[in-house]
């Protein structure tokens, strides 16, 4: 891929965005998340530089660990709410 004839996609540069939030998971303690969010963001870069099946699934792999991740946490406050509020 020869970077000076072709001009990268704004969901590269929209992808960026994603270090926000590792960064802010980060800084509330978030490791897991923030990580992950790491993560997404390199799939995310690169699979939009140049899409093939394997990177795709490579980025839709990481939005699902941080849905998961995410679900899993508001499950386990949600728990301790109605666990403590007995």
């Amino acid at each position: 891929m020869d970077l000076e004839q072709k001009s990268l996609s704004p969901c590269v540069w929209s992808s960026l965005l994603f270090i926000t939030n590792a960064i802010n998971a980060y800084y509330n303690g978030h490791v897991v998340y923030s990580i992950l969010f790491a993560l997404l963001t390199i799939t995310s870069v690169i699979n939009h530089m140049d899409t093939t099946p394997i990177k795709q699934m490579a980025d839709k792999a990481c939005v699902y660990m941080i849905v998961l991740n995410g679900a899993y946490i508001f499950f386990q406050k949600t728990m301790n709410q109605l666990l403590w509020a007995q």
